[in-house]
């Protein structure tokens, strides 16, 4: 089985179980833990937007972002057409870049 495919896999499991659990931290959560789980990051966060505010309020952060930088990706979580929230990971510039697989994972 390829990364992808064990990926795309774990990523489907994950999905089922949020919608078994029910509550937002248990889903931020799942939600991290998969993401760790299938690409080396050094944190993720998750911010979220009020269907009325501009300002984004954080829901969950793990792992610090160092002083020497950062390689980023940031993928908006979208629902019905509306911007939900930003969904981040990220490791430092030691480590190599995000490949195309991974971006796509994190998507």
């Amino acid at each position: 089985m390829t990364v992808r495919e064990r990926g795309t896999e774990l990523l489907a499991e994950t999905y089922h179980q949020i919608l078994a659990e029910g509550t937002l931290e248990t889903a931020l959560d799942r939600i991290a833990d998969t993401v760790s789980t299938l690409i080396a990051i050094d944190g993720v966060s998750i911010v979220g937007f009020d269907d009325a505010a501009e300002d984004a309020r954080p829901l969950l952060e793990r792992g610090t972002r160092t002083d020497g930088g950062v390689t980023e990706v940031e993928i908006p979580m979208i629902s019905r057409g509306f911007r939900k929230g930003i969904l981040s990971v990220w490791r430092s510039t030691d480590a190599a870049p995000f490949d195309v697989d991974e971006v796509q994972l994190v998507q």
